[in-house]
């Protein structure tokens, strides 16, 4: 193996190493905001929170739809 392809193996490893680090941070970033957002890290509980924070919001839209088209029969529009 010639310097050149040694030094160009090394360059190579070097920026993964780098690379490895950013997504290290990055996920210890993301795992410090669910701690301090939802009081945990376990993916299971955080897709479990997902879950009941998605039926929370099928339920606030479907009440926000009911009182609209409660709104709409009850304002003459037309006249708008």
């Amino acid at each position: 193996m010639d310097t050149k392809t040694f030094e160009s193996i090394k360059t190579k490893v070097d920026i993964l190493k780098q690379k490895q680090a950013k997504a290290e941070g990055a996920m210890e970033s993301i795992k410090a905001d669910w701690l301090k957002n939802y009081k945990t890290e376990d993916i299971s509980e955080l897709e479990a929170k997902l879950a009941e924070m998605e039926e929370d919001v099928e339920a606030d839209t479907a009440d926000r739809d009911k009182v609209f088209e409660e709104l709409k029969g009850l304002h003459a529009w037309q006249f708008v």
